[in-house]
């Protein structure tokens, strides 16, 4: 009869469009994370082959006459993991960080007083200045604030002064947001370059990691660099080598100058590993001019117009934490254990996941690309099962294992450079913590992929029919299916087992920081609540203009001037009623609300009020808040300054923590108040 002809292609599951094998073959139609079945079928002129076709495509097995085309498409092998889709993935994402920003602490009073203080100084008007924003010291730069001030002038405008903490959980929600974004584009480059898998274990790790809920709402630099270097990660894992320069020098230059440290991966593919693409490194060279000299360019024009000088302070702050004679050591330091115990807290099961990520990463790539023929079976297996390992051969350094590799390698030596300093905090380690999420990522999936890669007959998330017949393991008997059955079995549970534990531990520290660290947060919002209840009643009997409320050791858990409540011209009219209004009748004003230090055990410098901008809002008014020396002497020797201090008896509120010490600086306020009013009582009792 007629020759027997072969029809290979692949059929989408959801939108049933066939995709011819050239184009596998030519690897355009066999990108990581389609939804795809590779189908055989043979055309026979008689009965006998047209049902031993059909048996053989039952079986998943290929016979001889086919196997050689299947071996063509060896090398580009067919993910059949199940993967979220992007959708899903951004509601979860979306609601984890809507809650992150109504929920988690502020754990720095740097965030507070560097940073929200400084944008509440460009949306209102006044704030407190450190000595990092003094003209003679400016090491941080004002285009970071700047750069949440334009959003915050719109939310602004639309929620009004009415509700400050409003407008404060709206912009925790936008900076949530700009890491949302990264996030879910990490999630689709991993699930390409690394499997489905791999990309659902980091989703899962990334979304409920107290690391990652804490840092994603935080506003701090260490946090933009962590959001936009994830994003710059992304980039580069699908190749897009002008943006993801571009976005590691945004969050280096204009974020934390240390983060460019992340940004080795791209430089180490692009300019010493053998390229895969033309001139790679002449384009890391001209893509790292033009971004550096757009964004430097930018980021001086704006600082030396706000702080009346010349300044580069992502230099100025490079200087000072390396070459200065004080250092950062002045603000505490801690021993290589705070950070272990703090990623322990924070990741719990995923630390050590990634540690073993890390270590059959490396094992994985030599063993790949050098020694495959010594490999014992079921690593062969395991080997060709993995997406990783896909495509690899001596000269191809952009795909399989190497990307990942430089993720590590970035990720190893940021902890390295971070465990030695002797000053140690928990923000220093936020642009990492992506890293920590993929490598814990790849280290589930090795470990799922162990416990299944000797006992299955089919590969773990690979279509069978792309598994070439010298791997393929021959089926066995009754018995020995059981066995597999059982031993699979106990792979899912022990891997369903991790990831119950992770789910768990983070939970748990969620809830108990929220529990046990939100009380002055609680504090200062019923506070806030209070103060505008009696400003509705105009009841401001014995009080000063402007309201002062005073802080002593709790003065570094201070949430910020987002908390008190604005100053407001109410109309009295005619009729003696209260409205908003223009109507006849005299003006009455809210009185303001200041916040003040009195002294406590503290002995460091405290933060000064920014110079009074002396006109109405504006560019010029900020630049005159800002480029003059603020209401108080600045160091940057951490020493104690005694003009931040005012008397207690001119506080008409005191936010003070009773912890059973007392001292002559810090009494028990509260048992002082109780005894003067007992005093009062016996008094009023004697006049009677």
């Amino acid at each position: 009869m007629g020759k027997n002809t072969k029809n290979f292609s692949l059929l989408l599951r959801k939108g049933n469009s066939r995709v011819p094998m050239r184009r596998l073959r030519d690897g355009s139609a066999a990108a990581v994370g389609t939804d795809v079945v590779a189908t055989t079928t043979a055309a026979s002129s008689s009965a006998n082959a047209a049902g031993q076709s059909h048996h053989n495509q039952t079986e998943m097995d290929v016979s001889p006459s086919l196997n050689s085309e299947w071996k063509r498409v060896d090398k580009r092998i067919i993910d059949m993991d199940w993967t979220m889709s992007r959708s899903a993935a951004l509601k979860i994402l979306l609601s984890v960080r809507l809650s992150a920003s109504l929920w988690s602490i502020i754990s720095d009073c740097d965030e507070v007083f560097n940073y929200w203080e400084p944008l509440h100084l460009v949306l209102f008007g006044r704030g407190f200045q450190t000595w990092e924003y003094a003209p003679d010291y400016a090491i941080r730069s004002w285009l970071y604030v700047l750069l949440y001030a334009l959003p915050a002038q719109l939310l602004l405008f639309l929620i009004g002064t009415s509700s400050k903490l409003a407008l404060f959980f709206a912009i925790r929600f936008l900076i949530g947001s700009v890491c949302l974004f990264s996030e879910l584009c990490l999630y689709e480059s991993v699930c390409r370059r690394a499997g489905n898998a791999v990309g659902r274990a980091f989703l899962l790790f990334t979304v409920l990691s107290p690391a990652m809920f804490g840092a994603s709402c935080a506003f701090l630099p260490s946090s933009f660099s962590m959001a936009f270097n994830a994003l710059a990660m992304a980039l580069w894992l699908r190749e897009k080598w002008f943006l993801s320069i571009f976005l590691t020098a945004f969050s280096a230059l204009l974020g934390w100058p240390f983060a460019a440290l992340l940004g080795l991966p791209i430089a180490v593919q692009m300019v010493l590993l053998p390229p895969r693409h033309a001139n790679l490194w002449t384009k890391f060279a001209v893509f790292s001019a033009i971004s550096g000299t757009i964004l430097l360019g930018l980021l001086c024009a704006v600082d030396t117009h706000l702080f009346g000088k010349f300044v580069i302070a992502p230099l100025n702050i490079v200087l000072y934490n390396i070459f200065s004679a004080h250092g950062p050591t002045l603000y505490g330091v801690e021993p290589a254990s705070f950070y272990v115990r703090n990623l322990l807290l924070n990741f719990n099961v995923a630390v050590p996941l990634a540690l073993f990520g890390l270590v059959g990463l490396l094992l994985i790539h030599f063993l790949a690309k050098y020694a495959q023929i010594f490999l014992p079976y079921f690593m062969q297996r395991f080997l060709h099962g993995w997406p990783l390992t896909r495509g690899w051969n001596r000269t191809n350094n952009g795909t399989g294992t190497m990307p990942f590799l430089l993720i590590s390698m970035a990720a190893v030596l940021w902890l390295v450079v971070f465990f030695v300093q002797p000053h140690k905090e928990e923000r220093f380690l936020f642009p990492v913590y992506p890293h920590i999420c993929v490598l814990a990522a790849l280290g589930f999936d090795l470990l799922r992929r162990l416990c299944h890669a000797s006992f299955s007959n089919r590969d773990v998330g690979i279509a069978a029919a792309a598994v070439p017949s010298s791997v393929r393991r021959p089926a066995g008997g009754a018995t020995n299916r059981r066995g597999q059955q059982q031993q699979h079995h106990f792979g899912t549970v022990l891997c369903a087992l991790v990831a119950v534990l992770f789910v768990l531990f983070s939970v748990s520290r969620i809830a108990a920081v929220r529990r046990n660290y939100a009380g002055l947060m609680d504090t200062y919002r019923a506070l806030n609540e209070h103060i505008l209840q009696r400003q509705q009643l105009f009841d401001y009997a014995g009080m000063r203009d402007p309201i002062r409320l005073c802080v002593g050791k709790e003065w570094h858990r201070f949430p910020s001037s987002f908390f008190l409540p604005e100053s407001a011209i109410i109309v009295d009219d005619n009729n003696g009623t209260i409205n908003s209004g223009t109507a006849g009748g005299k003006p009455r004003r809210r009185p303001a609300v200041e916040m003040e230090f009195v002294r406590s055990e503290f002995r460091g410098i405290l933060p000064a009020h920014f110079a009074d901008g002396g006109g109405d809002n504006g560019t010029s008014t900020l630049r005159h808040s800002t480029a003059h020396a603020p209401l108080g002497r600045m160091n940057d020797a951490n020493r104690e300054e005694m003009d931040r201090y005012v008397p207690v008896e001119s506080c008409d509120f005191l936010v003070h923590l009773e912890d059973g010490q007392e001292t002559e600086l810090e009494p028990n306020y509260a048992k002082m108040q109780s005894n003067e009013e007992n005093r009062k009582s016996e008094l009023h009792q004697k006049v009677r």
